[in-house]
């Protein structure tokens, strides 16, 4: 007989928002109440900045996007007991999040980013997230 192990895993996606610092403390709780493994993500586009600041090579936009993830794991009030992982990821946001979903137990995103529309509910990286993702999302307010 073959026994199957489910491994719990919790993704988190930041970006440096209020929202996103609200949607790691939540996937932190969840993580420690699961027992399971913390993967914080930080997925930045490299295309946007090619014609709006063609200044910036790929090594800058690498660099300001790690600065997202440390500012956003220093702020997280717990990491006592997490099995915590961060990565920076060159991609589209939404994209990058539904697959780094694969073979997680659950997806933690913040109800809206810094895009410009702050008027909406939810955002159109988690509504992508919410029907897309390959594991339950759990939209953070």
């Amino acid at each position: 007989m073959t026994t199957i192990q489910n491994v719990e895993k919790v993704v988190v996606g930041v970006d440096g928002s209020a929202n996103s610092d609200r949607a790691l403390e939540t996937a932190a709780a969840e993580a420690r109440l699961r027992g399971a493994p913390l993967k914080v993500v930080h997925a930045y586009e490299t295309t946007r900045f090619v014609v709006t600041e063609p200044h910036r090579d790929a090594a800058t936009l690498q660099s300001a996007a790690q600065e997202v993830l440390d500012r956003a794991l220093a702020k997280l009030s717990a990491k006592e007991g997490l099995d915590l992982e961060g990565l920076v990821i060159a991609g589209e946001p939404a994209q990058v999040l539904i697959d780094a979903s694969d073979g997680a137990s659950l997806l933690v995103v913040g109800t809206r980013g810094l895009g410009g529309f702050t008027g909406l509910l939810l955002g159109s990286i988690s509504t992508k997230c919410v029907h897309h993702a390959h594991c339950p999302v759990l939209v953070a307010r």
